[in-house]
């Protein structure tokens, strides 16, 4: 196992930023082993950040310069407990399973790291708490896309008029020459498990608005929105609830509702939908 490379932790990070690079393809490609999006690589920058600074809080560079060298259980559990404590039980989660992902990472790359159980316990405790805290319904979405700043604004309207995740929404703002046509629509974006998403026609006042705006990172709008406590999953979660309770005042039979709307927000199976439509 290696150390991360570098005589302070600024330099940790950006020895790791060019391990994820080197490995990782934008996501757009079908490399399922290494999808490292510009979101994905923000996101994972922002951890190490919070963690380095953490870390220089409580004086750990005085023991060893190498960042990954404090990434024990202990460091782990108290980082989090009091980077999460005043973020909604929704942002908790977002936060919890990134700040995983990240460590996972980091063993992948050979990278030394002596976490072993210390994440799965947090997330078993956030696990514990009723699935009632874990999504919400957004009531007036449109009052707080309005609210937020331009670009933030953007991302929020994407998953609540078109449904998609919060990191396929970054991905098509900063890469909007990938996924926008001529024609108002958005395609060859790749979900989950590297399904494609059908072509999906937007609002022209969207398409504009996409074309205009700035790339953004996940980090942004999170901060964002923690001051009208939503998290950006809620944004997508109204939407297919919104959709599901037209479809079926529109005369749609509940089991055709269902596959339309799965089919939407790309699940490859419609008991993960069930998950969305039984809060509202």
């Amino acid at each position: 196992m290696k150390n991360l490379k570098g005589s302070t932790f600024e330099k940790n990070i950006k020895n790791y930023m060019i391990r994820a690079n080197a490995r990782g393809t934008s996501r757009h490609n079908t490399n399922s082993h290494a999808i490292h999006s510009n979101a994905v690589a923000d996101k994972r920058e922002k951890y190490l950040k919070d963690f380095a600074n953490y870390a220089y809080e409580k004086n750990l560079h005085e023991e060893s310069s190498k960042l990954n060298q404090h990434l024990t259980d202990e460091n782990v559990t108290e980082f989090l407990q009091d980077r999460i404590q005043n973020l909604s039980i929704n942002s908790q989660h977002d936060y919890v399973a990134g700040f995983n992902a990240l460590v996972q990472d980091l063993k992948d790359k050979d990278i030394a790291v002596n976490v072993t159980n210390s994440i799965d316990i947090i997330r078993e405790s956030l696990d514990n708490k009723t699935s009632s805290e874990l999504h919400s319904y957004i009531n007036n979405a449109h009052e707080i896309i309005n609210s937020l700043t331009y670009d933030n604004s953007v991302i929020a309207q994407l998953m609540h008029e078109a449904g998609f995740r919060v990191s396929e929404a970054i991905e098509i703002l900063n890469n909007k020459d990938l996924y926008l046509n001529n024609n108002f629509e958005i395609q060859n974006v790749v979900g989950k498990g590297g399904q494609l998403y059908d072509t999906k026609e937007i609002s022209a006042d969207l398409y504009y608005r996409i074309q205009e705006a700035n790339e953004v990172t996940y980090y942004q709008l999170l901060k964002e929105l923690e001051l009208y406590n939503v998290t950006a999953h809620d944004f997508r979660y109204t939407y297919a609830q919104d959709l599901f309770y037209k479809l079926q005042e529109q005369g749609v039979k509940y089991e055709d509702a269902l596959k339309i709307v799965s089919k939407e927000l790309n699940h490859h199976r419609a008991e993960i939908t069930l998950l969305y439509l039984q809060l509202k």
